[in-house]
């Protein structure tokens, strides 16, 4: 009789153990299962994210490298535009402005937007082909004019139209002046004038030697009275007026000037 209760004993609660340790053991299989999956999703998302961090700067480091090689270039270029230039070969000038050009678009890497060749922008019209002035010129109020597609300090300026055989930019009147002040607020570009000093507090001249037969000057914070030798049209995008400042601190656009 003893053996048959046990073996019913044995039946219905170890059975019932065993099915219950079996479904525990089923539940820490899957939880592992599902951790162990959970851990590989993160393996991967930081594996990518490591990924994604060394991308990053490889991509800084790779430009910063094409910068320091486009700022070598562009130091070369401006060497031959400023000899080319002096020996007017103009040909040679406008390649060599275009290229400095276009090694400043990427990345901005600048921002100039004027070309050498013909072109129309806000109402100056480069359509010259007339053999005495150089390639993209255009004419208005009697005049040839040249708006070079990069910066120049003062000096510079003065020197690169006077060896193509002009001057820099003279404004006349009223109406040349609203014109090019105008064209220089709609392209964000400050111009370089003519009108300079040969020292400080003396008396401002055209590229003449004379008194200017116009000028406006702008009354604010950008003129520096003191030691200003030169003028500017712009100054800082602000759509200021003539403005005096120390030449030797900045760098502007230029538009040569030909009197014909």
């Amino acid at each position: 009789m003893l053996f048959p209760l046990l073996g019913l004993y044995y039946t219905r609660y170890c059975r019932r153990g065993w099915l219950i340790m079996l479904k525990i053991d089923s539940i820490i299989l899957c939880f592992f299962i599902s951790f162990t999956a959970l851990s590989a999703g993160n393996n991967v998302v930081q594996t990518l994210s490591e990924r994604e961090s060394f991308l990053d700067s490889a991509k800084k480091d790779y430009e910063k490298k094409v910068a320091e090689i486009d700022r070598a270039a562009i130091e070369k270029l401006s060497v031959i535009l400023r000899k080319s230039i002096a020996s007017k070969d103009f040909k040679e000038a406008d390649a060599a402005g275009k290229a400095i050009m276009e090694l400043h678009k990427p990345a901005s890497r600048d921002q100039n937007s004027a070309a050498l060749q013909p072109q129309k922008s806000n109402g100056i019209a480069s359509s010259s082909s007339d053999g005495n002035y150089p390639e993209g010129t255009f004419r208005k109020f009697g005049h040839h004019y040249k708006l070079l597609p990069f910066k120049m300090a003062y000096s510079d300026a003065l020197k690169t139209c006077e060896s193509l055989g002009g001057h820099l930019l003279n404004v006349g009147d009223s109406e040349e002046y609203t014109f090019f002040l105008d064209f220089s607020r709609k392209e964000s570009k400050q111009i370089w004038l003519d009108l300079h000093r040969k020292e400080p507090g003396g008396e401002w001249l055209d590229w003449k030697g004379g008194k200017p037969s116009f000028v406006k000057w702008f009354e604010g914070r950008y003129n520096e009275d003191s030691h200003s030798d030169c003028t500017v049209l712009n100054i800082n995008n602000s759509g200021a007026d003539t403005v005096r400042l120390k030449g030797s601190k900045f760098a502007c656009y230029v538009i040569c000037e030909w009197e014909k």
